[in-house]
């Protein structure tokens, strides 16, 4: 496990990725529902895919600043990397289980367990999903070629963008990262302030693995109390 410095700095990094992917999601939302518009309804579109792009390659910079040290040893020059997909394409090379996962947090049934997440499963951002919503976004950001014969309705572009963003939410609105070393990030995107209610912010927190062994004998101790 990383020192205990270490640890805050990969928190600290992560949460402010997740801060700017909200700003970001917002920054769509606003401009879908026609509170700011720029002058045209085509540089609205590209706005939103530009967002939407830059979202998803804050999921993989998450990544890459959870994995630091040994992103470098496959990538020296990472400081200059802000493609997702070329991201993704090494993190794989010594994370495969790189992905966030996307959680429902509920009460343990263990005395001593204070909750357990459950993965979801449906309307969230796949793997697959991720890669397909950056290719049709990455093409959204350029010109049209005069001579290409292929039509676009923006209302319907419109609502892929608003459908990818919904799907992205509900991955990340509570999730879990797992770093190479086999520990797990935790984040909640809204967590709740008592100092500020009003105020939901950005909530990451870093679990250590503990043994087999370990996990065992709390279960196992928690099992005997009951009876």
């Amino acid at each position: 496990m990383p020192e205990e410095q270490d640890m805050q700095t990969i928190v600290n990094l992560y949460a402010t990725c997740m801060e700017e992917v909200k700003k970001r999601t917002e920054a769509i939302r606003m401009v879908h529902d026609k509170k700011y518009s720029t002058p045209f309804s085509i540089t609205n579109t590209e706005f939103m895919a530009l967002q939407l792009r830059k979202i998803l390659e804050l999921i993989a910079l998450g990544n890459l600043v959870a994995n630091r040290e040994q992103y470098e040893t496959v990538r020296a020059s990472f400081q200059t990397d802000w493609n997702a997909k070329a991201i993704i394409k090494t993190i794989k090379k010594i994370n495969t289980n790189y992905f966030p996962i996307g959680v429902i947090r509920k009460p343990s049934k263990y005395p001593k367990v204070v909750c357990e997440w459950e993965n979801k499963t449906e309307n969230i951002l796949t793997e697959e999903l991720f890669e397909k919503a950056y290719d049709e976004m990455s093409c959204l950001l350029h010109s049209k070629n005069p001579f290409s014969n292929k039509e676009e309705n923006l209302n319907e572009i419109n609502l892929k963008i608003l459908l990818y963003m919904n799907l992205i939410i509900n991955l990340l609105n509570e999730h879990t990262i797992k770093l190479c070393n086999g520990d797990i990030l935790n984040c909640t995107m809204e967590a709740y302030t008592p100092q500020k209610p009003e105020t939901k912010k950005v909530s990451v927190h870093y679990f250590g693995r503990i043994s087999d062994t370990e996990t065992k004998s709390i279960i196992s101790e928690d099992t005997s109390q009951d009876n």
